[in-house]
């Protein structure tokens, strides 16, 4: 188990081998987090125009996310080094 904070409804999830973090969707409160496998570090990533974050989906080699918001009917990407 991974002690995290302020999650509430963790949808998808997948890891950044290169980073170590571990990214989570978060449905009811609207989100994509972050975290290290001990919980530390645990930061918000995407906060606005998500909708119903689902799945996640982590590019570590083009550096890229990927989720689906189910309430928008779209697939989402940023970039994880902003």
């Amino acid at each position: 188990a991974i002690p995290l904070s302020n999650s509430r409804y963790a949808v998808g999830i997948d890891f950044d081998t290169v980073e170590g973090f571990i990214y989570w969707t978060d449905d009811l409160s609207k989100r994509i987090e972050r975290a290290r496998l001990n919980g530390s570090d645990q930061q918000d990533v995407i906060t606005t125009e998500v909708i119903s974050p689902d799945g996640i989906a982590i590019d570590w080699i083009s550096r890229n996310i990927y989720w689906i918001d189910t309430g928008a009917d779209r697939i989402e990407v940023t970039t994880i080094d902003k």
